[in-house]
């Protein structure tokens, strides 16, 4: 395996075969190359069998003729671009900037005949916005001025109920009768999160949600504007995407900070592939997560140890259930350990051991007082007198069997290591009966993870570090509001516009104005006049 073989030498092989031997050498040199092609065709079934589409290699042959044909012109471009910048030959970035003119110039009608299709396909609404008396500067009156033209026409793109609508909008201007330098034009009634840009806030909702909550790709959701009415490129809605985690980035860190705040967090994290800058490859990246009762908080980061968890938990954290991971002995103050990983690692060897299945069994009578509890609503003192009456004698068996069982089997046995985690927890696993807060299992933070895992299937990788850090914003802001029930339509249509405008500010004035928007904040503003 990974040892290269030189072909041999034909034509040195030749010059020792006399001219008898030479037609027997060119039959075997045809049957090995026959063999070698087949083999190498059975690998690639092989390969597509074990790990799919992902597995085929080959150029588009699309690509492969652009280039070739491509190759003269762009090589003439770039060097002209190098001698425009005083140099005698051309760099790669030169190359790179004349591939990407000529294409942009080779795509120019096609994008005009696409951009003429979603005018005809959208639903189209015109509207004339004149001029009023905010307009008018100070000390003048609506009188003093005279329409100017046909006015301006603007263009915007809404997202309505399943389909896209596009807004033409044509602005009344008006000029001053006796200063004709005083010209005044009528205001937008609405405005893109890009100052000029043409999707209104429903698009950038519409691209955050389908992307967070229905784990759909940029590509596909390109696919599905087209079928609402209104085509969007993918490098368009990229820009919505990213846009909005830019916005956002103010509320995620008030959202993390109260996080970090929490008096008990459950937390877990999980492998997100991500593309690495400059290696044409995908590397192993990590999504991590925290929540508590009242925020759920991503993080992303290139690796899994105890720095990268801290960046999203904070020096240290009172309370925190997790699984046995070593990556959070530095974080946790008072550690909880899941019974759930209990279960799975039993469960796995529990044929023909029956030890495992009585210790299965115990577990199932430790939930079956938690169901109980539940049906009865009891928590806080309640629920900790029901634990220590109920729950605490099914622990001292489980223990008292895990104990005497693992002593019975070698160290590096299935019996042993599936035993592990019981018998060295045993202090963490027992916490949760003097603590009603504390659930049995970190099952809530694996379900909170469900997405990412949804997603890394769907999109296979996140792109750069920062385009995984936007994500894990985007996963933290809707994943709140649907952990509070906040209307996540309502929500992101009325926040994100305010966002906007804190652009520029000092942290000082936005800071406060960032923790008046999270979801929480949002949520009690907007019930407080009906709870008056």
């Amino acid at each position: 395996m990974g040892m290269t073989i030189r072909p041999p030498d034909i034509s040195e092989l030749q010059s020792h075969v006399d001219a008898q031997g030479l037609p027997l050498l060119q039959a075997w040199q045809q049957q090995v190359a026959e063999m070698l092609a087949k083999q190498a065709h059975r690998i690639e079934q092989l390969e597509r069998m074990v790990f799919g589409p992902r597995s085929e290699k080959i150029t588009p042959i699309q690509q492969e003729v652009s280039r070739q044909a491509n190759a003269a012109e762009v090589e003439a471009l770039a060097r002209r671009l190098a001698e425009a910048d005083g140099r005698t030959e051309p760099s790669p970035q030169d190359e790179q900037t004349a591939r990407r003119k000529i294409g942009r110039a080779a795509s120019e009608a096609t994008r005009a005949k696409q951009s003429k299709a979603r005018a005809e396909s959208a639903p189209i609404l015109e509207q004339t916005i004149e001029v009023s008396e905010e307009d008018i500067p100070d000390g003048m009156s609506l009188d003093e001025f005279r329409r100017l033209g046909q006015g301006e026409t603007r263009t915007i793109v809404s997202y309505v109920k399943g389909h896209y609508v596009i807004k033409r909008y044509t602005l009344q201007t008006m000029q001053h009768v006796e200063q004709s330098n005083v010209i005044v034009q009528a205001k937008m009634p609405e405005r893109s999160l890009v100052a000029g840009g043409k999707y209104d806030v429903t698009c950038y909702t519409q691209c955050v949600l389908s992307r967070i909550l229905d784990v759909m790709p940029l590509q596909r959701q390109a696919r599905q504007s087209a079928r609402a009415g209104y085509t969007m490129a993918p490098s368009v809605l990229v820009n919505l995407f990213h846009r909005s985690a830019f916005l956002l980035t103010g509320v995620y860190q008030q959202i993390v900070q109260q996080l970090q705040q929490a008096d008990f967090i459950c937390g877990d994290e999980t492998p997100q592939p991500m593309l690495a800058p400059g290696k044409g490859k995908t590397v192993r990246g990590w999504m991590w997560m925290a929540l508590c009762d009242t925020a759920i908080a991503y993080h992303f980061d290139v690796s899994r140890s105890t720095e990268a968890g801290k960046n999203l938990l904070g020096g240290s954290v009172k309370n925190l259930l997790v699984d046995g991971y070593s990556g959070y002995n530095a974080i946790g103050v008072n550690r909880y350990a899941c019974w759930s990983h209990v279960r799975r690692g039993l469960f796995e060897v529990r044929e023909n051991w029956p030890v495992a299945q009585e210790i299965l069994r115990e577990i199932t009578s430790l939930y079956r007082v938690e169901f109980h509890a539940g049906l009865q609503e009891k928590s806080g003192e309640q629920l900790r007198d029901i634990r220590r009456a109920r729950s605490r004698p099914i622990l001292d068996r489980i223990f008292d069997l895990a104990r005497c069982e693992v002593l019975a089997h070698s160290p590096t046995s299935v019996q042993a290591l599936a035993l592990n985690y019981l018998v060295k927890r045993e202090s963490e696993l027992r916490k949760f009966v003097e603590d009603p807060r504390a659930p049995l299992d970190n099952t809530i933070s694996e379900r909170a993870l469900r997405i990412v895992a949804i997603g890394r299937k769907n999109s296979l990788f996140v792109g750069p570090e920062d385009n995984g850090q936007d994500l894990a914003i985007l996963l933290t802001v809707v994943q709140t509001c649907q952990l509070l029930n906040v209307d996540t339509n309502a929500y992101f249509n009325d926040v994100l516009p305010r966002l906007y405008e804190l652009q520029g500010e000092t942290d000082a004035t936005a800071k406060p104005r960032f923790a008046s928007l999270t979801p929480a904040a949002w949520a009690k503003s907007r019930n407080a006049p009906d709870q008056a």
